[in-house]
């Protein structure tokens, strides 16, 4: 064997390596960040401010059509944490209110603002508002379509055990799992600390 093909084994034997370690890895992190939110009597730790979806809810595949022409799936929410948000229609005033305290929370983050990023789903912003949100994946107007009303059916079948919450703004964690939601009327602070705690406690995103 020459010296370029035992490189080239040697590389696929890490590739390998990674695969496996990750396919066991990703649920145990899960599973830390989970049981972080859990007191030590095995209760949901009533100190978080959102509301947990029990189990977290792994969301299937799904397509989106972003406003800059990208694609935008399930593979897209990997990595990141991900505050969502659907309008349901026009950005209203719980809309602009909703888009500005996601905005904030993340910019309050400071160094870890990176880990998390924001998606909205409705109709068109307008320029004015869509310029006053740098970074906001917008998947709006006909290109969400049906496949914006499939996604929404995903986090209307994980939260049935809540009860509906309108206008609520999600979290999805860096696996793809919907875990949790807030209330709109939800001092943004407490949202802020809800993600603190999340991004300290795990090394995912």
């Amino acid at each position: 064997m020459t010296e370029a093909a035992r490189e080239r084994s040697a590389n696929i034997g890490r590739l390998k390596l990674v695969a496996l370690i990750g396919a066991f890895a990703g649920p145990l992190l899960l599973a830390t960040v989970w049981f972080a939110l859990i007191d030590p009597q095995g209760e949901v730790d009533t100190r978080n401010n959102g509301q947990l979806i029990e189990p977290a809810w792994p969301l299937e595949d799904f397509s989106l059509r972003l406003a800059d022409g990208g694609a935008f799936g399930l593979d897209e929410l990997r990595g990141h944490w991900t505050l969502v948000y659907f309008a349901g229609g026009d950005c209203a005033e719980q809309c602009v209110q909703n888009l500005y305290h996601m905005r904030q929370v993340r910019l309050s983050l400071h160094k870890r603002m990176h880990r998390v990023q924001r998606l909205y789903i409705g109709a068109p912003l307008g320029d004015e508002l869509a310029g006053e949100h740098p970074g906001l994946l917008l998947a709006d107007g006909p290109q969400g379509g049906d496949d914006a009303g499939e996604l929404r059916g995903q986090f209307d079948a994980a939260e049935a055990q809540l009860g509906p919450l309108p206008q609520a703004i999600y979290l999805v964690d860096p696996l793809g799992n919907l875990m949790m939601r807030f209330d709109p009327a939800l001092d943004p602070r407490k949202m802020l600390k809800d993600l603190k705690h999340l991004l300290r406690v795990s090394r995912i995103g």
